[in-house]
């Protein structure tokens, strides 16, 4: 009650969420696993490159579509004018196209899209990777995910993620209208402990420390990724 009182019903719902998306990823970590063992990595480079796609899909595409949904491109504000006018820019929903999808012809721009979408992949899964690899592994200035890898797995993704454009969306949909008969504290509760649960199978965790002069470690190879992507979606140039 303290928290969805502090924060508002809606803020506090989501950030349980993400919680319970973060913490309950690695169902197959159950007693005592030894992080060196090829299985577990390449385990774990699948669940960290499922993860980096979908925060890519969530942050890049979805938010932008509910931007727009709340704010249409010919939407006034509360004093009769344009909402998107002045500084406020219209936002573009980036997604990723497999080149031989069977969509229209993927533009010049979608290739720009899909490249900075997958480097954006590359980077977020590399630093979640590593923040569950032992640091003797994971400090060698090497990524332990590739790009080719980040691509491959976009392209296999890629349709039950955009499919018709709702097939997340629409799942969404579904789960938010069933958890419209709750009260908030219940939802809260319930992704909390399902978080909880999550955290208790978890792996101990590496920490990183922002590091920006170390073009290595990748730190700014993500910031450049995601900044590049959003700068995309609004028509800046990066």
């Amino acid at each position: 009650q303290s928290l969805v009182h502090k924060l508002g019903a809606d803020a506090a719902v989501d950030m349980a969420e993400e919680l319970g998306e973060d913490l309950g990823v690695f169902p197959f970590v159950v007693g005592g696993v030894d992080k060196s063992d090829p299985e577990y990595v390449q385990a774990v480079k699948i669940v960290c490159l499922n993860w980096a796609i979908f925060q890519a899909h969530r942050l890049f595409f979805v938010a932008m579509e509910e931007l727009l949904q709340k704010h249409p491109v010919d939407s006034v504000d509360e004093d009769g004018a344009p909402f998107w006018s002045g500084t406020r820019r219209v936002p573009k929903p980036l997604r990723f196209i497999p080149l031989d999808s069977n969509e229209d012809e993927v533009s010049a721009q979608q290739i720009i899209i899909n490249e900075r979408i997958a480097q954006f992949v590359h980077s977020a899964a590399r630093l979640r990777m590593e923040s569950f690899l032992p640091v003797a592994e994971s400090s060698e200035g090497q990524s332990l995910v590739s790009l080719e890898e980040a691509l491959s797995a976009l392209e296999e993704q890629a349709l039950l993620l955009y499919k018709k454009g709702n097939t997340k969306k629409s799942s969404s949909d579904s789960s938010e209208e069933n958890e419209g008969e709750k009260d908030p504290e219940s939802i809260v509760l319930e992704k909390l402990n399902g978080a909880k649960t999550g955290a208790s199978l978890l792996p101990e965790l590496n920490l990183a420390d922002f590091e920006k002069d170390d073009e290595s470690n990748g730190h700014v190879a993500f910031v450049t990724a995601a900044s590049n992507l959003r700068a995309i979606a609004y028509g800046i140039v990066p």
